[in-house]
This record gives structure tokens, C-alpha cells and sequence, in this order.
């Protein structure tokens, strides 16, 4: 199958420039991640990011969800930053169209190789912001993302 098509390269892609583009934020790309505490260095302020659907094609379509999610934010201020940071990073106001491309690569060659790039069509963004038993406040983000590729 064509580098382009792979599930693998598009959780590489993704990854990478979540990565890169907030260097700052903490990401869990694992359900099990949920609520996290790590080696006793509670964190305030993390995004999951799940999968939710796959489908190669000419045009391929992934859709992502991100649970934007705070603690000790009583006005809700982090999390409305946070979530306005991740929007932020699928837009690029110096393309026409206004999308900022995604670097598609080829995670299997050594260094990586952009083979194409990937465009967020649609954000959608589910109010209200969920508050959960520990008083974490989650708000969640979906974005439809496509991107050409050979099957």
C-alpha cells in the first residue's frame, strides 16, 4: 500500500506537529492516560487526543477528538486558552484558503519524508465544558481532517 493511505504515517504526522506546535502543552495519545499523574507530578493541564474514525480513499478522512482538559481552573480561563491554543494551530492566515497544511510523512525512512499534507476541513467545538467528579473540566474538540492519497 502507498506511504499515503498508511494509519501508521498519519498518527506519526499528527503527532509530530501537535508536538511541535505546542512544545508546551502535555498530550496523551492513550485512554488509559485519562486521568494523569505521573510519578507524583500531578499535571493541570493536558489534551487527549483519540481516533475516532479512519478511512482511506482518494481522498482520505480521519476524525480526531481532543478532550481539552484542566484542573485547578475554577473560571474555566485555562481551558478556554488551551482550547483557543489547539484551534489555533489548524489555521494559517496566510493561505488563501485559510487552513494551515499538516506535514504528511513517511514515518517508515530514515530521516522522515514529507509526502504530503493534511487540511482540518472542520472544527467543531461541544460546549458546555464538562466537569467531572475530581473537578476536571474537559471541553471537547473534533476536527474532520482529509489529505490525498494512492490506495
Amino acid at each position: 500500500m502507498d506511504a499515503t493511505a498508511l494509519e501508521l504515517n498519519f498518527r506519526k504526522s499528527l503527532t509530530k506537529y501537535l508536538v511541535d506546535s505546542l512544545p508546551t502543552v502535555n498530550f496523551m495519545f492513550d485512554w488509559s492516560a485519562a486521568d494523569p499523574n505521573i510519578r507524583s507530578k500531578t499535571m493541570t493541564a493536558w489534551i487527549v487526543v483519540d481516533l475516532k474514525k479512519f478511512e482511506r480513499g482518494h481522498l482520505s478522512e480521519a476524525w480526531v477528538d481532543f478532550y481539552i482538559s484542566t484542573r485547578q481552573d475554577m473560571d474555566s480561563w485555562a481551558n478556554s486558552q488551551l482550547s483557543d491554543t489547539l484551534v489555533s494551530i489548524f489555521f494559517d492566515e496566510t493561505k488563501t484558503d485559510g487552513l494551515a497544511r499538516i506535514p504528511f510523512y513517511d514515518g517508515s525512512s530514515n530521516p522522515w519524508v514529507v509526502i504530503g499534507a493534511i487540511l482540518a476541513q472542520e472544527l467543531f467545538e461541544f460546549p458546555p465544558r464538562y466537569v467531572i467528579e475530581d473537578e476536571t473540566k474537559v471541553k471537547i474538540v473534533s476536527a474532520r481532517l482529509r489529505w490525498a492519497s494512492k490506495i
